[in-house]
């Protein structure tokens, strides 16, 4: 799953607030990237945390894991929380789900956070479900 947002400072929150949480309930690893600052990272190994090597981590199968990493590289990236510094780009075909947090007052980058997942020669099917709109509460997506 990949989280979009606008801001730095919200992807922060967010994963300081989910990444050991979903580690610890789902055994499930997280990486924050916003492309100023420090990128981080709660999957075993990595130790540079830079933007490429956790994309390729977060879509291995797309990034040609297997050719730049070790064979015996096992699991992966299961949330990435990012800002659009990873909407153009990048293709992440191996996410299944992505949100968009918050609205981009471009509409332009809606279609290119979608365009990260949803690709040409995708395996899996892409589920962009669109957005948390904090008026109605987190509970209700569209």
């Amino acid at each position: 799953m990949i989280v979009f947002t606008a801001f730095a400072d919200t992807a922060t929150y967010l994963y300081k607030e989910l990444s050991e949480w979903i580690l610890k309930e789902y055994g499930l690893y997280a990486a924050l990237i916003k492309g100023s600052g420090t990128n981080k990272t709660n999957f075993p190994g990595i130790e540079r945390k830079e933007m490429n090597e956790l994309l390729t981590h977060f879509s291995p199968f797309s990034k040609e894991r297997h050719k730049t990493f070790p064979p015996h590289a096992k699991g992966e990236i299961d949330l990435l929380i990012a800002t659009d510094c990873i909407s153009e780009g990048q293709n992440l075909q191996d996410c299944d789900l992505l949100v968009n947090y918050d609205i981009h007052w471009n509409p332009v980058r809606i279609i290119q956070r979608f365009g990260r997942i949803d690709r040409l020669g995708s395996k899996k099917r892409a589920n962009p479900v669109g957005q948390l709109l904090a008026e109605y509460g987190v509970e209700r997506v569209y």
